[in-house]
């Protein structure tokens, strides 16, 4: 038996509810995505270990659990990222937690981060686990707190 909390179980009877009037892509069946790689995944579903060794060539200047964290969250997608860096320092300021200027750029450009509180709290979770108090909600925009590169 699966116990869930509220919000699991809210979430569960939301789609209960909404599955029926979702589409289903043409050709393909129902439940596809348990089998298919989802947008930024760009490798299988057990392909995570290889595409993680391949990474650890690419970007060797990446510690290994900061390029876990970076496929993990961001799939093939943080090739985009990272782009043309050799070093870790072609990645930019560092904000804290191993989250850097070249996310914050990827953040800003793909999904629509535009305060620090977007950026620490919603992708990269840089505020669960930084010092108490330095992440504090702010709206402002990011042109006023640091120059695009």
């Amino acid at each position: 038996m699966v116990v869930l909390n509220a919000r699991d179980a809210a979430k569960q009877a939301a789609l209960l509810r909404l599955g029926p009037h979702l589409p289903v892509p043409d050709g393909e069946a129902a439940g596809w995505t348990g089998r298919a790689a989802l947008p930024g995944g760009g490798f299988p579903a057990d392909g995570f270990e290889a595409a993680l060794a391949a990474w650890g060539e690419r970007y060797p200047f990446l510690a290994p659990h900061t390029a876990h964290q970076l496929l993990r969250a961001y799939g093939e997608c943080a090739r985009e990222l990272l782009g043309e860096a050799t070093s870790w320092s072609d990645l930019g300021r560092v904000f804290g937690a191993d989250r850097t200027g070249a996310e914050l750029r990827y953040l800003v450009r793909h999904e629509w981060a535009h305060t620090a509180a977007e950026f620490a709290w919603c992708r990269s979770k840089l505020a669960c686990c930084s010092t108490p108090g330095r992440w504090r909600p702010s709206r402002t925009r990011w042109p006023n707190l640091w120059p695009r590169a």
